[in-house]
């Protein structure tokens, strides 16, 4: 045989593995400052296979240590599989790796990091078989990996990659390793002359494709150019934000930025549930930065919505832009809450809501999961849609586009964070009355409103008071009332609308504190 199989020893994440019998001399170390040191220089080490493009560019505008040690930590912490405990799994496994291809890549005086199989390696870990030519060291040879699946992504299975020695003795990828290594007497190990001289297009076409990577069982009729497709897609990175998402599956962080997620749905014409997702931040728990001359607070807020059975995606909110900033945000004193909201529309039904907080300037991370029941707000029965409690509620004159955050009809809706209020500014709600009739006296629609407020008391909620509007015409409703006399407590709203169109009556209820 031309080549020699064998199973390669595997560990958890790839840490390492039996590769040749090379080791270092004893009491022989390896520099590892490629892991913290926060040189210039450090985007230039092994790092640079992971970082992303935007994260490269940030790290070389960087003028400071300290910014550059901040960015570290931030680095390492956003690859953490499980942020919650004491290890980082990914930095571990990832300086095994480096200190691995240091060793085991030694065929030409370049580091073995630097190397196309250092590279491979330190990605994506090591094979699970490997073939490799057994011809004289002065000649050029061939190695081929074989990966039986890569998880994470959506090749394979049996990945096969292969290298080939280049005139340097460094063994560089291939996607044609029988013509690049140019072996003497492989071609007639092979099955034909090599001094026929038979050209690249002619081997292919007597082939169809490279011997060597069929022979090490990579999938039939792949052409040169899938097999380059794969390659790349081997030595792509996840984006920033599939990275961000990994970290909404741990439920817990040390050191994490506490928040309040509310969620609130509303009719959307097209049959789904247009579903807001707000989050209230405490401004003492973020650092701010100087962003355009003025001190703001850099978060970033990202959400998944997930099938509470099987835990597959239904909706991913993670890409920048989606969460806006609320517009007092800037202006927010350091006792106050900053406000962050989403909008989309969704399938009714049960999902969990998975919801991340980053902030970018200390490097910190919160995350909140909950269950959620979205509503079917369809069909002609008199109903109502969330009652929203706000802090804030200001009609427009113009209109943006449908799908914004924080505009829910003709209204501009500030959410609560969470159903508190001080006796300093007033109770606000908003919601929507849906399947009105036109009241035949009239011809127009005709609501009568009556707002209940109870407290509780001795752990029983007692009536406290009542406001009722006998006749409105508007499916949004907005309410406020001064509570600056109110006393402080738990309170329970009942919000009954009858329908004089239809003789229709609903019911919905909200609990609220006054503080």
């Amino acid at each position: 045989m031309f080549s020699t199989r064998y199973t390669l020893l595997r560990v958890v994440l790839g840490a390492g593995f039996l590769f040749t019998a090379s080791t270092l001399p004893r009491g022989a170390t390896q520099d590892t400052n490629f892991l913290d040191n926060a040189t210039k220089k450090w985007r230039e080490g092994p790092v640079r296979y992971f970082l992303t493009k935007e994260e490269d560019e940030l790290y070389k505008r960087m003028k400071t240590k300290e910014d550059r040690r901040a960015f570290i930590y931030r680095f390492w912490l956003l690859r953490d599989p499980t942020p919650g405990s004491p290890a980082n799994e990914f930095k571990g496994s990832f300086r095994r790796r480096v200190m691995d291809a240091n060793r085991l890549f030694t065929e030409t005086t370049k580091p073995g990091w630097k190397t196309d199989m250092g590279k491979i390696y330190i990605l994506i870990g090591p094979p699970d078989e490997q073939h490799r030519d057994t011809m004289a060291r002065n000649h050029r040879g061939t190695v081929i990996w074989t990966y039986r699946s890569l998880p994470g992504t959506t090749i394979g299975p049996n990945v096969v990659v292969a290298f080939a020695k280049d005139t340097s003795g460094e063994f560089v990828l291939s996607t044609s390793p029988t013509v690049d290594a140019e072996v003497a007497g492989l071609t007639r190990l092979l099955g034909f002359d090599r001094n026929l001289g038979m050209s690249r297009a002619d081997m292919m076409k007597q082939f169809g494709r490279d011997p060597l990577l069929m022979a090490a069982g990579a999938p039939m009729g792949m052409s040169e150019l899938e097999i380059q497709g794969q390659l790349a897609e081997i030595q792509h990175l996840p984006p920033p934000d599939a990275i961000l998402n990994e970290l909404v599956t741990t439920e817990a962080y040390f050191d994490a930025i506490p928040f309040k997620t509310e969620v609130n749905y509303f009719q959307a014409r097209d049959g789904s549930t247009y579903t807001t997702i707000t989050l209230g931040v405490p401004s003492a728990s973020v650092f701010y930065t100087t962003i355009r001359g003025k001190d703001r607070p850099d978060v970033r807020v990202f959400a998944r919505l997930l099938d509470p059975d099987d835990g597959t995606v239904v909706q991913n909110l993670a890409a920048d832009g989606i969460f806006k900033p609320g517009f007092d945000n800037d202006s927010v004193s350091i006792d106050g809450t900053l406000i962050f909201q989403a909008a989309v529309n969704v399938v009714p039904g049960r999902y969990t809501l998975l919801v991340g907080l980053e902030d970018r300037a200390s490097s910190r991370v919160g995350t909140s999961r909950k269950l959620i029941v979205i509503p079917d707000l369809t069909g002609t029965r008199l109903r109502l849609s969330s009652i929203t409690l706000a802090d804030r509620i200001d009609p427009l004159q113009v209109l943006p586009a449908p799908g914004t955050p924080y505009i829910l009809g003709n209204f501009l809706v500030v959410p609560k964070s969470s159903p508190e209020f001080r006796k300093t500014e007033p109770f606000q709600i908003y919601y929507q009355v849906y399947g009105v009739k036109m009241d035949e006296s009239t011809g127009k629609q005709d609501l009568e409103i009556i707002y209940s407020f109870h407290r509780l008391e001795k752990g029983e909620y007692q009536f406290y008071g009542r406001q009722t509007i006998l006749h409105s015409s508007s499916a949004a409703q907005g309410f406020s009332i001064p509570i600056d006399q109110w006393p402080e407590g738990e309170y329970r709203l009942d919000v009954s609308v009858t329908d004089h169109g239809s003789s229709e009556t609903t019911v919905e209820q909200v609990k609220f504190k006054i503080l």
